[in-house]
């Protein structure tokens, strides 16, 4: 038969057993349903779903819900793998997010592209600032120090050093085992300026000259 409860505080401490669905439909103003856990123990959940399998919802007593877990350590704790349809928003914030497309992946943050993966069959890539903002892209040491920085306002880029003044400024020595090639070359000094198999500038000009 049907069952009907009415007044401010009514207690019903028992098993209900349902064979078919069971509803709770609010017609009034206020939540449909408010479940408030005063049990003497503290680590007592709040409420608790269980399906035939035996998966789990577990609203803790900390606030905190469980998806698959009855011990959630954060506000929203999922044991399993969770889907996602398009967009993870930072609360407050909308221009960051993490937006997951078809066989694409973007990190936006204060509405700048910072990392985007494009697996489109035609031309498939890894972007850094795809928005093409004045951000600069810096690689760092262990130290601290910075191996590689590019500029977005100059389009330059640097090795060892943040103020690259050429299109590419390295601050230390490079090694190459094949060709170099440019059209003009310059050095600072024929001392150990620009070396070839062992021999700086100064050693070919004087060679060079002898003959």
């Amino acid at each position: 038969g049907n069952l009907s409860v009415f007044g401010d505080t009514t207690d019903i401490r028992t098993i209900v057993s349902y064979t078919s669905a069971l509803s709770v439909i609010n017609t009034g103003t206020g939540p449909a349903l408010t479940v408030r856990q005063t049990g003497a123990g503290s680590a007592e959940p709040i409420a608790r779903f269980i399906d035939k399998e035996g998966g789990e919802i577990i609203f803790a007593d900390s606030g905190n819900v469980g998806i698959g877990t009855t011990a959630p350590d954060y506000a929203l704790d999922v044991a399993g793998t969770v889907g996602i349809d398009s967009y993870i928003y930072h609360n407050g914030d909308n221009d960051t997010y993490l937006k997951l497309n078809t066989d694409e992946v973007n990190l936006v943050a204060g509405g700048k592209s910072v990392i985007k993966l494009d697996e489109d069959t035609a031309n498939p890539k890894i972007q850094l600032n795809n928005t093409n903002a004045d951000i600069d892209v810096q690689i760092t040491a262990d130290d601290g120090g910075v191996i590689l920085h590019t500029d977005a306002g100059t389009n330059r880029v640097g090795i060892n050093t943040t103020t690259p003044n050429e299109a590419l400024t390295v601050a230390g020595n490079i090694s190459a085992s094949g060709s170099l090639s440019g059209t003009n070359v310059n050095a600072s000094s024929t001392s150990r300026g620009f070396v070839s198999a062992g021999r700086d500038l100064a050693d070919i000009f004087a060679t060079s000259s002898g003959n």
